[in-house]
């Protein structure tokens, strides 16, 4: 064979590697991205064009080597993706916990990252309960409120598996006088809880979880506080979605689900519509009718990582507006009527704020069945605790209560107050029926928020900046001293 005729032989080689590469590539990619028929059309394009262009110069070996360099290169990247478990571990970033993924893949996930960084875990015989790791390392950041400027809060998980600074304290004590029990809110948003600002010699363990639902909150107390023989178990009501996320851990209880289905916004929207959900039939048929193309996307690491990053980086001009995928619909963070925005820029969670499209006309329903829901896993608590062991419920208003006084009166929404005041009434009336001391925090948040002003206490519009922390401080310092949780030792750090 002639040297001419090698070189014609690797020429046709890599122009035939050349072009199933391509293929296989942009088959990856706009099976990905083609959430609309014009992205796949565009797609489609672009690969004939350049299989066009490949093929006038197929006997050109600089033009065969430089797409054979291009499509290694999208080779390496995507075997990169791959691994993007041992990637973050390299350099120490996370982004598997975002990815948008179908409950068998996350559960690997999980597997995979449970010795290294911060996941949740099971605990106890619960199902649906959950804790971080003891001794792994929270981390989580956010921006200073005003600014662009951002700032991280790391932290080792405590002994119990939750975020208390004054770690052993739980180990060392028999007894412990209080524990609450609370959501993100009394967590901690990438900052330190609100209770950490009391003073050390309070003997107090905080039970808060990002996502806790009434269920997980009695079952935290069940399973951590009880032993302790406390004298107050501070209970937290979050106004904002207790009563929506109480609905989810009950379709996946009934479909007998482990914690992980808590995450799965997908899997509770198809078990939320198999069921009497009060969710909007519109949006049921369109999670019902979720393409092949989406299941796939969700059950594979490589196509979830793929979708994710596309997710930031696609131009605005290619954002799918028209809420006719899964992804809208399905993870949607808060559904219609959740958020209420003033022309200043604010904008406001509702009470009851769902993860999915609730009907109009079904709202109060929707309330009123996560409500019943709620107070069962209340008796739960009651039914288990001592008669010296006294329940505080707090009832944690969201945004649009706080600022109701400030929100334009174009902005209120008589069905979202009729929400906040059967809540607040449901509530107090359970506690004075059942002996729990009821106190809701409405009121003294609202005067505070008066006097300051139109200045915004949120980082993200459910968590507490800073000045929310040190304004919700001052109010559960004296709630407590007004419950008699406890006396003059109750005061700020020194």
């Amino acid at each position: 064979m002639t040297q001419q005729n090698h070189i014609k032989s690797i020429n046709t080689v890599l122009f035939v590697v050349n072009a199933v590469l391509l293929i296989m590539i942009s088959a990856v990619l706009i099976f990905v991205i083609g959430e609309r028929p014009t992205n796949i059309s565009i797609g489609i394009s672009v690969i004939c064009v350049v299989l066009v262009i490949s093929l006038f110069f197929r006997k050109n070996a600089n033009i065969n080597l430089l797409m054979f360099s291009i499509n290694i290169s999208f080779g390496m990247v995507f075997l990169c993706l791959y691994n993007i478990l041992s990637i973050e571990r390299l350099f120490n970033f996370q982004i598997n916990n975002r990815l948008k993924t179908d409950c068998a893949l996350r559960r690997k996930l999980n597997d995979k990252v449970l010795k290294r960084r911060e996941t949740y875990v099971s605990y106890g015989s619960d199902r649906l309960f959950y804790r971080r790791k003891p001794g792994s390392m929270h981390y989580s950041s956010r921006q200073i409120t005003g600014t662009d400027r951002t700032v991280d809060y790391n932290v080792k998980v405590d002994e119990t598996g939750y975020l208390n600074l004054n770690r052993g304290f739980y180990d060392d004590n028999k007894k412990i006088d209080i524990f609450v029990a609370g959501d993100s809110v009394l967590q901690g948003a990438a900052m330190p809880s609100v209770f950490s600002k009391f003073k050390n010699n309070l003997s107090i363990w905080n039970l808060s979880t990002g996502s806790y639902s009434p269920r997980q909150k009695v079952t935290a107390l069940l399973n951590f506080a009880l032993n302790k023989h406390p004298k107050w178990l501070v209970l937290e009501f979050y106004s904002g979605n207790d009563n929506s996320e109480i609905i989810e851990n009950n379709a996946c209880k009934n479909n007998k689900q482990k914690f992980i289905c808590l995450f799965c916004t997908g899997e509770i929207a198809k078990l939320l519509c198999q069921e009497e959900s009060h969710i909007e039939s519109d949006c049921c048929d369109k999670i019902n009718m979720l393409t092949f193309r989406q299941k796939v996307v969700k059950k594979y690491l490589l196509l979830a990582v793929l979708r994710y990053y596309w997710d930031i980086w696609k131009p605005v001009s290619m954002t799918n507006n028209d809420m006719s995928t899964i992804e809208v619909i399905a993870n949607k963070a808060c559904g219609p009527c959740s958020m209420i925005s003033d022309d200043k820029g604010m904008n406001y969670v509702s009470p009851s704020y769902a993860h999915f499209a609730i009907d109009p006309n079904e709202r109060m329903a929707w309330v009123k069945k996560g409500m019943d829901i709620t107070l069962r896993e209340y008796d739960r608590l009651r039914e288990k605790i001592s008669a010296d062991t006294k329940v505080l419920l707090l009832y944690n208003p969201c945004g649009y209560e706080i600022y109701h006084d400030i929100i334009p009166p174009d902005k209120i929404d008589s069905i979202t107050d009729e929400i906040s005041i059967y809540q607040r009434a449901t509530l107090k009336k359970y506690s004075q029926k059942h002996g729990f001391m009821f106190y809701d925090l409405t009121e003294d948040f609202q005067e505070r928020v008066n006097n300051i002003g139109y200045e915004n206490i949120f980082s993200d519009f459910i968590h507490w900046n800073e000045l929310g922390t040190e304004i919700a401080f001052e109010i559960l310092k004296d709630v407590f001293k007004d419950s008699g949780i406890v006396g003059a030792r109750l005061a700020t750090e020194k």
